[in-house]
């Protein structure tokens, strides 16, 4: 397990305590709003998905969401809050447990950043997209100019 994943352990409760009170998450919530207006009965894998809030987001417009995260403390606390979605833990910086060609979109919001070596994950994603399916991902960088 990486070190970003044992802190993201760690801080499960906190960040689903928080999470919905700065103005960058209520900005990325309202963009995936207004960007996915078409998704129902598409695939979709919410990688590194946290509490499920944004699963349940792509669940509630008609997509057959799958949600998965390192963390299984915030596996947990996603379970609960959203019974109806489906969530697994797993390591999105190795293999992740699911078959080829399985999903139309794989989204991920605010995780690669904190991932070293992002390659395995991003081949992972691929591996796993269906043919003509997208990839997309919300990211914070921080640039030193």
């Amino acid at each position: 397990m990486h070190k970003n994943l044992d802190n993201w352990i760690e801080a499960a409760k906190i960040y689903a305590e928080v999470k919905g009170e700065n103005i960058y998450s209520c900005f990325c919530k309202d963009f995936v709003k207004r960007h996915f207006t078409d998704v129902n009965n598409l695939h979709v894998l919410d990688a590194g998905c946290g509490d499920g809030e944004y699963t349940e987001m792509f669940r509630q417009k008609g997509a057959v969401a799958t949600g998965c995260d390192g963390s299984h403390k915030v596996i947990e606390i996603a379970k609960n809050q959203y019974p109806h979605c489906k969530f697994d833990v797993a390591d999105i910086s190795k293999q992740i447990p699911y078959d080829d060609n399985r999903f139309d979109l794989v989204f991920s919001n605010l995780v690669l950043m904190d991932i070293e070596g992002i390659s395995t994950t991003v081949k992972e994603f691929i591996r796993v997209l269906k043919k003509m399916g997208n990839c997309f991902f919300l990211l914070c960088i921080r640039l030193s100019i």
